[in-house]
């Protein structure tokens, strides 16, 4: 039975998700939404890049899916999440994908714009 864990991206969590580990004990990392905007934010803030305004823009939709789901009941919250933040989070997902392909010196890109 796999099990979740939601961390940060700090080192010292890494080893919970290699490979080896993951035939023994499989653990799935779920990242931080805020720590992934940060990166974005940071890159708008340095030199005004459209592609960072956009990835914000596009997280911003989730936080705003969450903020209406916050009153709700665990299993309608997960409905709406299966519902309006899955098809945003696969958009968001084709979306890094190809801005990562069409971008020139893709090696040097950030390791937010790296989907795992």
């Amino acid at each position: 039975m796999a099990r979740h864990l939601l961390v940060d991206d700090y080192g010292g969590y890494k080893a919970l998700f290699s490979t080896a580990r993951q035939e023994a004990s499989p653990c799935i990392e779920l990242g931080c939404w805020a720590h992934a905007r940060r990166k974005f934010f940071d890159l708008h803030q340095a030199n005004a890049s459209p592609m960072a305004l956009e990835a914000l823009t596009r997280i911003g939709q989730l936080y705003h899916i969450e903020q209406r789901g916050k009153a709700l009941s665990i299993g309608a919250r997960q409905q709406l999440r299966v519902e309006q933040s899955q098809p945003v989070l696969n958009a968001l997902q084709q979306w890094l994908i190809q801005t990562r392909a069409n971008t020139a010196n893709a090696e040097a890109q950030p390791k937010h714009l790296t989907i795992r």
